[in-house]
């Protein structure tokens, strides 16, 4: 650690855009030319790049993942499925009737026609039973008042043949929506209507659609299964955002993204934990299975389907309403390594490059911290030396942000990318210089970049006092025990609406810890004690803000019964070194 003055930090901004090479995780629209209106997309599972839509001028196929389309079908038709054990085998539907192909879409023939009245919702099929197929009907729309009208009645119907032959299952329920467990092939899912007051729900059969049971969940649009573990559910609903079950539907609990417009949901077939959601701003993406969503693309536009590619896992499709096809590679966008850490769903990438005084240099070690958070060491894995947050406030501002944190007044620069658009964000420190900080105008959701000033910290009142005797550190919740576990580290915050609490503590190395307030993926500020003594005869304490919450810091000297408080007022950001504090 190299001596310094605790004059705030002078920041230099650089900013650019990385166009050399293609960005991996950009979305590309594929088309296909020429129409105007696609319903559905549907993947071969056996045949890479292979897919089909339904659009306005029939079923369409590419086998080049979007490159060149060819038309199959001249019939209008609002689905399509691939057979999953004969990929040549495929089934279309629209209101009035399903058809099939044997050879790959080159001809069709009927296979059910809808009853008067009848009308065909969904078309699904059985993975581990060929030629079994599931089909939900609506009934006669009818109207309880004017412009309150709906379906009465509908049900679901199975085929064992591949559609030769039909058995009714259920009738007395208006059903929009089927999904059949990947792995068992007995569980199906109906998404139906409770009645014409009373809004949707789902229910449940285990024995291939012999019998039906009513879900606890009302509310339920759009419902997908974890393929590698079917009694993992993620569901939409109207208020609630997504909702989520582990036990096949018998509890759901929320999993975020309330107020979003949510019209499909999809699990990633190669790892479980990430799940997408389509909704009426875009796709989202969770890697926590649910805790977590961050935005990955086609902001501001309704995708109304989700679609993986099961022979080539990391190629995903989304289904832009009213006519646009998009392909999107899944594969991480951001690969940590040593020097590297991922923040907010792995959109942003950022590194450390630093400098001493006698000519030293290197980059920085990474420590993730958490999903928004990473620190980074340059001497020694437990001397950290930087803290950097990035947070979503495009609800806010349509930016994220991003906040650093410094218990260093080494010359550093750190660069944060953001690897969907491919910006970066440089933000250099000269030597001497400590200092926290935030920019709130970092990376735009989409669209153009801004930045903002550096304005100068203001440091916070430190005062001292005097216990006499105290008892040992022992690490709870809400306190630290640093540099040998000598000194009890302790924040109390307060915000301006009057609200206050006492930071939840998290250690890092024996020498430094972090405090969350509001949430724990939210770091709001990290404290290092060091013992110094061999230099100038003193422990030094550092802390740096990624918050300008207000609050008071109190560590105490647990051998000396010496205490000491950092006070830092509302709205200021500031990173802070006491090099005489014990």
């Amino acid at each position: 650690m190299e001596q310094f003055t605790t004059r705030a930090m002078a920041w230099v901004f650089l900013s650019g855009w990385l166009s050399a090479a293609p960005v991996v995780g950009q979305w590309i629209e594929i088309g296909p030319p020429g129409v105007t209106q696609i319903s559905d997309v549907a993947v071969d599972p056996s045949s890479p790049g292979t897919i089909y839509v339904a659009t306005e001028t029939g079923v369409q196929k590419s086998s080049d993942s979007g490159a060149s389309w060819s038309v199959l079908s001249p019939s209008l038709f609002t689905g399509v499925r691939v057979d999953p054990v004969t990929s040549s085998t495929l089934y279309a539907f629209s209101a009035e009737a399903i058809s099939k192909s044997e050879d790959g879409g080159l001809s069709w023939q009927t296979v059910y026609t809808a009853l008067a009245g009848m009308t065909i919702s969904s078309l699904a099929l059985d993975l581990q039973s060929a030629g079994r197929l599931y089909v939900g009907l609506l009934g006669p729309r009818q109207c309880v008042v004017a412009d309150f009208c709906g379906p009465v009645g509908g049900g679901v119907l199975r085929s064992d043949d591949g559609g030769a032959s039909w058995q009714q299952l259920q009738t007395n329920k208006a059903v929009y929506s089927l999904r059949v467990d990947p792995l068992t092939g007995s569980t199906v899912y109906a998404g139906v209507s409770l009645g014409l007051f009373e809004g949707m729900g789902v229910y449940k059969s285990v024995d291939s659609g012999v019998s039906w049971r009513r879900l606890p969940q009302n509310d339920i649009f759009s419902l997908a299964i974890d393929p590698s573990n079917p009694s993992t559910l993620y569901a939409s609903t109207s208020f609630d955002g997504i909702v989520k079950s582990v036990d096949g539907g018998e509890s759901w609990s929320a999993s975020g993204l309330a107020g979003n417009t949510i019209a499909s949901l999809a699990v990633d077939p190669s790892s479980s934990s990430t799940v997408y959601a389509g909704t009426g701003s875009g796709v989202f993406r969770s890697r926590d299975s649910g805790a977590s969503w961050h935005p990955i693309g086609l902001g501001g536009s309704y995708v109304s389907g989700l679609a993986f590619d099961p022979s080539s896992p990391e190629t995903a499709y989304a289904l832009v309403q009213p006519g646009r096809l998009f392909r999107f590679t899944t594969a991480p966008i951001c690969a940590a390594d040593p020097t590297t850490v991922c923040l907010n769903g792995d959109r942003f990438r950022v590194g450390v490059e630093w400098r001493t005084a006698d000519g030293r240099s290197g980059s920085g070690r990474a420590l993730p911290v958490t999903s928004n958070t990473g620190s980074f060491w340059f001497f020694s894995p437990s001397n950290i030396e930087l803290a950097v947050k990035i947070i979503d406030g495009t609800t806010v501002n349509g930016r994220f942000w991003v906040f650093v944190g410094a218990l260093t007044a080494v010359e550093y620069e750190i660069t944060v990318t953001d690897s969907l658009t491919g910006e970066i964000r440089a933000y250099f420190n000269p030597r001497g210089r400590l200092s926290s900080f935030a920019d709130t105008t970092a990376f735009p959701s989409v669209g153009a970049s801004g930045l903002t000033e550096a304005t100068d910290a203001v440091a916070p009142l430190a005062s001292t006092a005097y216990l006499g005797a105290t008892e040992a550190c022992a690490a709870g919740p809400e306190n630290l025990c640093l540099a040998g576990s000598r000194f009890r580290v302790e924040v109390d915050w307060r915000t301006k609406d009057g609200r206050s609490g006492s930071g939840r503590a998290v250690p890092l190395t024996s020498d430094t810890g972090y405090f969350w307030f509001f949430g724990a993926s939210n770091v709001e500020l990290i404290v290092k004690v060091l013992d110094a003594r061999g230099i100038n005869g003193h422990y030094w304490v550092f802390y740096g803000a990624l918050s300008n919450v207000a609050y008071t810091i109190t560590v105490t000297d647990t051998e000396t019964g010496i205490l000491k408080t950092y006070e830092n007022s509302q709205g200021n950001l500031a990173s802070v070194a006491d090099t005489e504090a014990f």
